[in-house]
């Protein structure tokens, strides 16, 4: 490997380390919120579900539309 290609690979290197030290910084302060986002997003999964069902039956109700 060409010496200048191996100071990219090294500065990937250090921008990787950097980047997982504040990752784990960051985590430290929003550790506890992690469930509740969690729990938020199934929730939204749910609901969206249940609205796709609700359209579903809504459109099977009232017939499917002619096909052109």
């Amino acid at each position: 490997m060409p010496k200048n290609k191996l100071i990219y690979f090294g500065m990937l290197v250090v921008a990787a380390a950097a980047l997982l030290w504040a990752g784990g910084k960051v985590i430290n302060y929003i550790e506890w919120f992690l469930p509740w986002a969690g729990g938020v997003g199934i929730v939204l999964i749910l609901i969206g579900i249940l609205l796709e069902m609700k359209k579903k039956n809504e459109v099977a109700a009232q017939g499917q539309p002619d096909q052109p």
